[in-house]
């Protein structure tokens, strides 16, 4: 077998070795915004929670064959069915468990944050899907609710819980 020295030990320590990073106020904003949501991610999960519920009500879709704005509780001879009202039941389901200070309730919100996400996603190709030729044209509510359920996710993912110690 045979060595290959591309550089000098010298060399290679020259290469590597350079100034620390001892400055480091650029990691400090992200590292603060981090922890302010971390610190109220529980009301930034409620306040989502309760935009999700009210943007259940405003227009998803207009469908100007129909000449028709779709809401989560409207659709054309509820054809869509009426998925507000899943979501707002999920809703109420995750600020209860948002309140709840155990660990299960956090661990229980986590999925039922991604059940809400997954939900919504479904909703938005759903509305928003064109069919015959015609593509309707998305409202606000289509986007809250896509957003708001994303929220959810992040805040029920970064719970603030305080753990006892253990005496062990």
């Amino acid at each position: 077998m045979a060595r290959q020295s591309s550089a000098k030990a010298s060399t290679a320590v020259r290469i590597c070795s350079g100034p620390l990073l001892t400055d480091l106020t650029w990691f400090s904003k992200p590292v603060r915004s981090f922890t302010f949501i971390m610190k109220y991610s529980n009301y930034i999960g409620i306040a989502a929670a309760i935009v999700l519920m009210i943007a259940c009500f405003f227009p998803w879709a207009y469908y100007p064959d129909l000449d028709k704005n779709f809401t989560g509780f409207f659709s054309e001879e509820n054809r869509y069915g009426k998925p507000g009202k899943l979501l707002v039941v999920l809703s109420v389901i995750t600020i209860f468990l948002f309140i709840i200070p155990k660990i299960w309730a956090k661990r229980l919100n986590m999925v039922i944050a991604a059940l809400t996400f997954a939900f919504s996603i479904r909703n938005f190709i759903v509305f928003s899907g064109c069919y015959r030729g015609i593509c309707p044209e998305k409202k606000i509510g289509l986007y809250l609710v896509v957003i708001t359920s994303i929220i959810l996710l992040v805040t029920s993912v970064l719970p603030d819980l305080k753990l006892k110690k253990s005496g062990n």
